[in-house]
């Protein structure tokens, strides 16, 4: 699998949820686990969404549009919405 970089680079990055997902449910699959961890270790601010560690990512309300976004649920039950600017 191509690593999240590659993918970013590309244009090619798709991370999936169900149009009606409710916020707050946990992401399940594995594999856009992985590739959403892999994305938040490339945020600028890593150190600091990741904080005490991930427990989880959640779905989350649109930040902006209709498409959901996603959250990050430290171990230490604080949160954060790893957001990037274009």
């Amino acid at each position: 699998m191509p690593q999240a970089r590659e993918l970013a680079a590309s244009g090619t990055l798709s991370v999936r949820c169900s149009t009606g997902t409710a916020s707050g449910t946990r992401w399940t699959g594995r594999r856009d686990h992985l590739l959403l961890l892999d994305l938040l270790d490339l945020h600028a601010e890593a150190v600091d969404k990741i904080g005490a560690g991930v427990d989880r990512i959640v779905i989350a309300p649109p930040l902006r549009g209709s498409y959901p976004s996603f959250a990050v649920v430290r171990t230490d039950g604080t949160s954060t919405s790893p957001t990037w600017r274009a």
